[in-house]
């Protein structure tokens, strides 16, 4: 009865549906063109159809099937209750997000020694030779699920999590909406409105400036895309900068925890 067209898509025009709310003609423009949040472009345009949208409201729960494989996991890999568990996701579906995988190393040592935390990496490989090789660059001590999870598992697992860190991805904005403290690692995208949604504030930004940046979504001039490993801006991105956030965050966390301000 109802199409509802989020993207600059002709799609809908070839199924005959006879209503049709379309973001592109409401907005007169590409979403990617407004500089602004989608969710606070989809709000506005949800309230222009009649339907109730004051504030954005993200319900995602776990089913008895994900508590089960998590309870079956955290046992498996001897991650007890109190230990901090932080994900992490070394492959984004586009590699020029992707931080340099021995960073990924050092951040999850540092960890380990500072914290006794867990560190998961998340993630799907395209099986691409750059993904066989971040895979096989990160360090044992690292829990991968990576290909061993389908999208409700990672679910599961992120819900366990104290935090998760990862570039511009769809993992990052699902576990912000999920209510899991984020960590955005931001170079090739524009944070300034491509933000985690409920974790503005928790963003690296790489400290090289280049002019391509940001090189998405226009992708006019990107002269990494040419080579298959991680873009050269993310490569600038220091893991000081990141731990420094991370601790900021577990701190506050703990404070949370116990009270304190």
């Amino acid at each position: 009865d109802l199409a509802v067209v989020l993207k600059d898509s002709v799609t809908h025009l070839f199924l005959g549906i006879p209503e049709v709310w379309s973001v592109k003609q409401f907005l007169g423009r590409k979403l990617s063109e407004t500089k602004t949040h989608a969710v606070d472009s989809y709000l506005p345009f949800l309230r222009s159809h009649g339907v109730a949208a004051e504030a954005a409201e993200f319900g995602f729960g776990l089913s008895q099937s994900q508590k089960a494989f998590q309870e079956t996991f955290v046992t498996k890999e001897g991650i007890a209750p109190k230990d901090t568990v932080i994900g992490i996701l070394p492959l984004a579906a586009w590699s020029l997000k992707n931080w340099p995988a021995d960073q990924w190393n050092q951040l999850a040592d540092t960890l380990q020694a500072r914290y006794q935390a867990k560190v998961i990496a998340f993630g799907k490989s395209d099986q691409l030779s750059n993904s066989r090789l971040v895979i096989e660059q990160l360090s044992s001590k690292i829990i991968s699920t990576i290909d061993q999870t389908s999208l409700p598992e990672a679910m599961s697992l992120l819900k366990r999590c104290n935090l998760f860190v990862g570039p511009d991805s769809s993992l990052l904005h699902l576990a912000s909406c999920m209510g899991v403290n984020v960590i955005g690692l931001y170079g090739p995208t524009p944070s300034d409105y491509n933000y985690p949604y409920l974790h503005r504030k928790n963003i690296v930004r790489t400290q090289k400036n280049l002019d391509c940046m940001p090189c998405y979504p226009s992708l006019s001039y990107c002269p990494c895309k040419r080579s298959p490993a991680s873009g050269a801006c993310m490569e600038a991105l220091a893991t000081e900068a990141v731990l420094g956030l991370i601790e900021q965050e577990l701190s506050l966390s703990d404070a949370r925890r116990t009270g304190h301000s």
